[in-house]
């Protein structure tokens, strides 16, 4: 990646190695709870598993707020590591004969699910915690992308050892995978100086002061969007799947399974290759809107062309654009809001913006029956609404990153030659700015502080385009300012 030999390289490593390990210990995790669960209690019973999901996602949001509140993000990432292991102990001694067959697959499913509900919600937080806004753009792909390495290693693992080990025993290698990824974040410190620097109420607030913020709501209202649409992509997709193959189900499954390889063979190259050279040339905001693009093409192909070609295309766009693309840009909004506000604004999308959408998109499909080509017409509008979202979303975030900017620069006193230097080159490169933004843009450009020239930059990446990046990338050689 170019990464020269220091701090930087170092803390990628150990942060993949984290990664890494997590993603594995998680699917074998997965897998094995909803495997158990089926057996023991049979198809039937998914439905019961959907409403759990639902709540389990509601009460774990909510207990994640008192627990993480005031806490340092490294530590706390930690205490919930060794939760999860906790709880996958328990369920492995659950399911191992001590109590009933259907109690046993309950207690080890719910446990999984609680646990593994506030890691992913914290995942975000403690990367945040770790990383600068420039850092954030630069390994957040290549984190989700050798994050799905590990769900690859982890569904290998299990393939290979479920039937050797026996299923519930795998629950072993789980234990000691997650033990090892919290050793190895002990590496990892936060040493960006990002959030130390800013003054902010260690509380942070519940909910009702999430929702008061606007970029939060814009990322909770699109986020409930995207959950509609990747079901939508799901069901189109299967609905023709099915049809092409018969519904022969060892037919359905072989391609499902191929699919699922080649999504996450492709997730990873898209994360490591493609996303961080996407997001450092057009910016958080522009890449937002071509994920948003990409359903509304996989939908208008579902309904212009049904058939496998298309619902193989829906397919790919519901799985690997959404782990290597929308899943880093996800967290990197959250950027936006100041460090203490973060926790309660994940806290209310995965606990009520989240559930509500995947309830309402159940239910609707439950009662209104529609078939593929309904729900292909009906993505394509959802879709459009999406886009707008999406620039809603996008115009929040420039505001969020505006005003962390305006109170880092009001205390500095940066070189008043640099500042004038940098609003030269912006009066030449961008000359449209409003000048008010200019003034602290430039201030915080010329700061000594290296967090505050982080987030100046980018914020700069969100307000010009690559051609005017260029331009003051050139200027600011010729001028020496860098």
């Amino acid at each position: 990646m170019g990464i020269p030999p220091n701090e930087h390289q170092s803390k990628l490593a150990w942060l993949c190695v984290v990664s890494l390990t997590y993603y594995t210990a998680v699917t074998i995790a997965d897998t094995v709870a909803q495997s158990i669960f089926v057996a023991r209690l049979g198809v039937a019973a998914l439905p019961n598993i959907f409403l759990l999901k639902a709540a389990i996602d509601v009460i774990s949001a909510l207990a994640y707020l008192p627990l993480t509140r005031g806490r340092n993000p490294e530590r706390v990432w930690r205490v919930l590591l060794l939760l999860y292991g906790t709880s996958v102990a328990i369920g492995w001694w659950a399911v191992s004969g001590t109590l009933s067959l259907s109690l046993g697959a309950y207690l080890l499913y719910v446990g999984h699910e609680v646990a593994w509900t506030l890691a992913v919600i914290h995942w975000g937080i403690f990367l945040l915690s770790l990383l600068g806004p420039i850092e954030s753009r630069r390994f957040f792909p290549v984190l989700f992308g050798v994050g799905r390495l590990g769900a690859l290693l982890g569904g290998l693992l299990v393939t290979a050892f479920a039937v050797q080990l026996g299923t519930a025993n795998l629950l072993g290698i789980v234990l000691f995978l997650t033990l090892f990824c919290a050793l190895a974040s002990l590496k990892l410190k936060n040493n960006s100086g990002f959030q130390t620097r800013q003054k902010t109420d260690e509380r942070g607030g519940g909910w009702r002061d999430a929702a008061a913020q606007p970029l939060v709501r814009a990322i909770a209202v699109s986020t409930a969007t995207m959950v509609m649409l990747r079901y939508g992509l799901r069901m189109v997709s299967l609905a023709e799947i099915r049809g092409a193959f018969d519904s022969d189900k060892d037919q359905i499954a072989a391609f499902l399974g191929l699919v699922a390889v080649l999504g996450n063979a492709l997730a990873l190259v898209l994360g490591i290759w493609v996303v961080p050279r996407l997001l450092a040339r057009i910016g958080v905001g522009a890449t937002n809107l071509l994920y948003a693009s990409t359903t509304l093409i996989a939908f208008a192909t579902t309904w212009l062309f049904p058939g496998l070609a298309s619902a193989s295309s829906a397919r790919f766009v519901e799985m690997p654009p959404k782990h290597a693309l929308k899943t880093p840009l996800s967290v990197l909004f959250y950027g936006g809001e100041k460090p203490s506000h973060r926790a309660a604004a994940r806290s209310l999308v995965f606990g009520l913006a989240i559930p509500l959408a995947a309830i309402c998109t159940g239910l609707g499909f439950r009662y209104g029956r529609p078939d593929a080509s309904l729900i292909s017409l009906l993505g394509i509008a959802i879709a459009l609404i999406y886009l707008g979202v999406c620039r809603w979303q996008n115009k929040q975030y420039q505001n969020g990153l505006s005003s962390q900017l305006q109170a880092l620069v009001a205390g500095e006193t940066p070189s008043s030659g640099r500042q004038e230097g940098w609003q030269s080159i912006l009066g030449q490169c961008a000359p449209k700015l409003p000048k008010a933004q200019v003034k602290y843009l430039c201030a915080g450009l010329a700061s000594p502080s290296q967090p505050t020239h982080e987030l100046a930059r980018a914020l700069l990446g969100e307000l010009l385009s690559p051609a005017q990046q260029r331009s003051v990338g050139k200027l600011e050689g010729d001028t020496a300012l860098g």
